[in-house]
């Protein structure tokens, strides 16, 4: 069997049986394959559709580019992608771009080509002479010559082109005109912008002007009003409104509309005033306007002061009256209206209507009303332990006029009357005049009431002495008042 000793560690693959059993699976079989040989091969033959046909193939390697496929290099993938100039070419620095100009002709700073004979390029060489050239060149009218340097000379410059004398002259008789140049404004000439053409035209106010916001006019009063008048402000016959724009019962005067405030319409002060009154007003204010009230209305004129009048209201007249009717006038005149029903017209107060209130800060204190009464608030005096008739005779031999000196001796009388707060001592005015003392006429009044008090009690104790004696007769009951007759138990008949 061509086996060797099995001492022997050899062994022949050919003397082992079971050659032809199928026992490398690893290994194609040849009943697995064509027997159609391809590429020559004539043993163990090949199929055509395995390994060797691979060679066969038109194009097997698809992801490969074939050596007989052109690519332009314009674009990447299939044409291979673009090619850089000087790192994939060889031989730049060969002639091979006949079309252009080779840069070896220039050897010298300033050398220029122009294309000669045969259109082949040449070389000029550049204008080496201290001289400022130019290049010039003259045809035959038909055909061009070759460039070459020159200066130019008067003949080559056309008629119509200026020469250095005559620009000369010109300037020179230019400059010495006065206006040379019609068709422009002179610097030197102004102009007032007032019309079109020389004047410039007008200006827009708003565009052509900056610094519109700055305090440029001081004879104008700003805005803001911190700048103070230099002279009267004469308005004329207008209107001036504050805080309102119209007001249908004035013409010419001034209109406040104090809105919802209740501040002053009208202030007036003075440096030199310091009344500390602040809660009313400022210190330096002697007097103001302002409403009454905030929902009503009403006008209150108030003055201060820091002494003694804080108010004076006074009258100037040419003529006087001296007229004692319903329909008097005076020099000074409070007068009270009412509202005549809805209004718009104004009437009388009804009866015992107040006209003038006077006012102790809130407390009234006299009162006249529509009938012409008045009303006091007044403590009574009584003058019991006086003898109150001579009191009014000692009172109008004092006050009666022409008879006491103003200013002179004091009298016994006239002390008691001053004690007993009747009338006030004399005084002195500002300009240490002697003044009159004033008579009380409310303690007056107490005083006459007292002195008809006591003489009724007179007359009294008289009557009871008359009936103690005797019955009256008719005639002298008819003249007793009826009160008295019933107090006295005095039959009327």
């Amino acid at each position: 069997m061509g086996l060797k000793s099995p001492s022997s560690s050899d062994f022949d693959h050919g003397g082992l049986g079971g050659l032809a059993d199928d026992d490398h699976t690893q290994y194609v079989l040849h009943t697995e394959v064509d027997d159609t040989p391809v590429n020559g091969a004539t043993t163990d033959p090949i199929s055509s559709n395995w390994a060797f046909d691979h060679e066969a193939a038109a194009d097997p390697h698809t992801g490969y580019r074939l050596e007989s496929a052109d690519h332009t290099h314009q674009s990447a993938g299939l044409q291979a992608g673009q090619l850089d100039h000087g790192a994939a070419l060889t031989g730049l620095t060969d002639d091979d771009h006949t079309q252009y100009t080779l840069r070896s002709i220039l050897t010298t700073l300033g050398d220029i080509v122009y294309a000669g004979v045969a259109a082949v390029w040449t070389r000029l060489a550049g204008n080496t002479t201290a001289t400022k050239n130019f290049l010039t060149q003259t045809g035959t009218g038909a055909a061009s010559a070759a460039p070459a340097w020159g200066t130019i000379e008067d003949a080559d410059i056309p008629a119509s082109i200026a020469r250095d004398a005559e620009v000369t002259t010109e300037i020179a008789t230019h400059a010495a005109a006065a206006d040379p140049h019609t068709g422009y404004r002179l610097e030197s000439a102004d102009h007032s912008h007032q019309s079109t053409g020389a004047q410039a035209g007008q200006l827009d106010h708003g565009l052509a002007l900056t610094g519109l916001t700055d305090d440029d006019h001081t004879q104008y009063l700003l805005a803001s009003g911190t700048r103070a008048l230099s002279g009267n402000w004469n308005t004329g016959a207008r209107v001036v409104f504050i805080n309102d724009t119209a007001n249908a019962q004035q013409t010419i005067g001034v209109t406040i509309n104090l809105g919802a405030t209740g501040s002053e319409a009208l202030c007036m002060k003075q440096g030199g005033v310091a009344h500390a009154i602040t809660d009313i007003s400022e210190t330096d204010t002697f007097g103001y306007l302002k409403q009454y009230s905030t929902d009503v209305g009403g006008l209150r004129i108030e003055g201060l002061t820091e002494q003694t009048v804080g108010l004076l209201m006074s009258g100037y007249a040419v003529t006087e009256t001296t007229t004692k009717t319903t329909a008097a006038d005076a020099n000074f005149i409070l007068q009270g209206n009412l509202r005549s029903g809805a209004g718009p017209t104004a009437t009388t107060h009804g009866a015992d209507a107040n006209l003038v209130c006077i006012k102790n800060r809130g407390t009234t204190r006299f009162i006249f009303d529509a009938e012409g009464s008045a009303h006091a608030d007044v403590e009574w005096v009584a003058f019991q332990d006086h003898d109150d008739i001579e009191l009014l005779t000692n009172l109008e031999k004092e006050v009666e006029k022409g008879k006491r000196v103003v200013g002179g001796p004091v009298s016994s009388k006239r002390r008691e009357l001053q004690d007993l707060g009747l009338i006030a001592p004399d005084g002195l005015d500002e300009n240490q005049k002697a003044t009159r003392g004033l008579v009380n006429t409310t303690r007056l009044s107490m005083l006459q009431a007292g002195a008809v008090r006591q003489a009724h009690d007179v007359l009294d104790i008289l009557l009871d002495d008359l009936l103690s004696r005797r019955p009256l007769t008719q005639q002298e009951k008819d003249k007793l008042p009826a009160g008295i007759k019933r107090r006295k138990n005095i039959n009327g008949t």
